[in-house]
């Protein structure tokens, strides 16, 4: 069954232009629209928080390790360190933990810096019990992959903060050599507010990996939406993180 998804762009609820003038795409904070819940306990909902602060939800990101949690640079825009939270789902409800630390990638900036929108954050602890880490997808992606997007944005009712995924086949698989990108018009499912810094996930034989987070869209939140390729900036993460 084909999940649908609806675009929306703008960095927590604000749209920003992007590159030389161009008012294709904007910097966004990208949501799931018509997609399906997460399973309680499944494999999404073990390795997709949320990004928060003050029990407060505004992003997304994927648990890439039991204190590490990959997101989307402009996610955390003029926050400093240990007021970020993440926000761990059971069945629609979210535990906050504290954080210590994040880094944005050093190349990212609002308006040019799109394909280094890639940021980490370390947890003051551990994930709780029964939440898994996932591997950074390794191989190479091609037109027609199919790609498990995932995030706690709104939703076709304007409610948010419960996780929803749906799945998209890769449109072009290095828009850069840091970006993945699907078309909405091949599928009518894509994201919206709310998703930035989700995963992009990859099946591999039953087991999930993450190869994108969400960066952008199209303003119109029909045309297409951007990931950026987690694997591209694997030495920024390490260097950042316990990874």
């Amino acid at each position: 069954m084909k999940l649908v998804r609806k675009i929306f762009l703008g960095a927590m609820g604000i749209a920003f232009v992007t590159g030389c003038g161009s008012v294709d795409e904007s910097t966004s904070s990208l949501d799931i629209i018509n997609g399906v819940q997460a399973e309680e306990g499944g494999r999404i909902e073990s390795s997709t928080v949320a990004i928060g602060a003050e029990g407060r939800f505004f992003c997304s990101g994927t648990l890439a390790n039991d204190n590490t949690v990959i997101t989307a640079a402009h996610c955390l825009q003029g926050r400093e360190d240990g007021t970020v939270q993440i926000g761990f789902s059971r069945g629609g409800q979210i535990t906050w933990e504290p954080t210590t630390s994040h880094a944005v990638h050093p190349r990212w900036n609002i308006l040019f810096g799109n394909r280094f929108d890639i940021a980490v954050i370390t947890m003051s602890g551990v994930a709780p019990e029964g939440y898994n880490p996932v591997k950074i997808y390794q191989g190479e992606l091609n037109r027609g992959d199919e790609l498990i997007l995932a995030g706690f944005g709104q939703r076709e009712n304007e409610q948010a903060g419960t996780l929803y995924y749906t799945d998209n086949p890769v449109q072009i698989s290095r828009l850069s050599r840091n970006e993945i990108r699907y078309n909405f018009s091949d599928t009518q499912t894509g994201a919206c507010f709310g998703d930035s810094g989700g995963p992009a996930y990859v099946d591999v034989d039953g087991e999930l990996q993450v190869i994108g987070a969400t960066s952008r869209g199209a303003r119109n939140c029909r045309g297409f939406g951007v990931y950026i390729n987690v694997l591209s900036h694997l030495d920024f993460l390490q260097e950042n993180s316990s990874l």
